[in-house]
């Protein structure tokens, strides 16, 4: 009986030191997200600023579930946002409202970090369109901005490309994504959208898009 004790305690101690370790997605969502609420003087029109939310609270909550947390939307997250996007940003509409969706889904089904690998890849290509909208919006904005401002914008619409990549190098990845190799790879990305971050001009800038604005 005492050797069956111990030899079921071994086992137990074995499994938990072989549990995947989601913490390189965890910390790379959670870089993602607030390198997308940059808050740039240039991009303060609404409509952006709710692309911007929309992107940074979804990567939130890929990082919270990698995390084992469970998302706390039950139902459409980005019901505020998806009134806000004028008529020239039409084309995140679709893509934020679905993930949107996918995210009160999980919610609803208390997904947990094991989750999160089918979460990236049913994610993916509503967020890619949602950051391609956005991309696309800021370099409008980058047309009738004044030339430091239109290359304060140049440097974010390259660190929504480094998001762009990572999501999917996550969704590439995501069969393997607990091996030793893809965290190398997690890593090295969530490194260089970090030091591409603290690169971005950080002078005169407005409060972040999810702060409430003063009267």
């Amino acid at each position: 009986m005492r050797r069956a004790l111990a030899a079921l305690l071994a086992g137990l101690t074995l499994a938990g030191c072989n549990a995947p370790d989601y913490t390189p997605v965890r910390d790379w969502a959670s870089s993602a997200s607030l390198a997308a609420d940059y808050p740039a003087p240039p991009l303060a029109a609404d409509s952006i600023l709710a692309m911007q939310e929309a992107v940074s609270l979804h990567l939130s909550m890929l990082s919270l579930i990698a995390g084992d947390g469970v998302i706390p939307y039950r139902e459409q997250p980005f019901k505020q946002q998806l009134a806000r996007l004028a008529p020239a940003d039409e084309a995140a509409r679709a893509p934020m409202t679905k993930l949107g969706e996918q995210l009160a889904r999980s919610s609803r089904a208390m997904d947990l970090a094991p989750q999160m690998r089918d979460l990236v890849v049913a994610t993916d290509p509503n967020l890619q369109a949602l950051l391609e909208a956005l991309y696309a919006a800021a370099g409008r904005q980058a047309k009738d901005a004044a030339p430091q401002d239109a290359a304060a914008i140049a440097q974010y619409r390259g660190v929504l490309a480094q998001i762009a990549e990572g999501h999917a190098m996550l969704k590439d990845r995501a069969p393997r994504i607990q091996t030793e190799e893809a965290a190398y790879y997690i890593r090295y990305a969530e490194q260089q959208l970090r030091l591409a971050t603290t690169q971005l001009p950080r002078q005169g800038l407005l409060l972040p898009a999810s702060a409430p604005r003063a009267e």
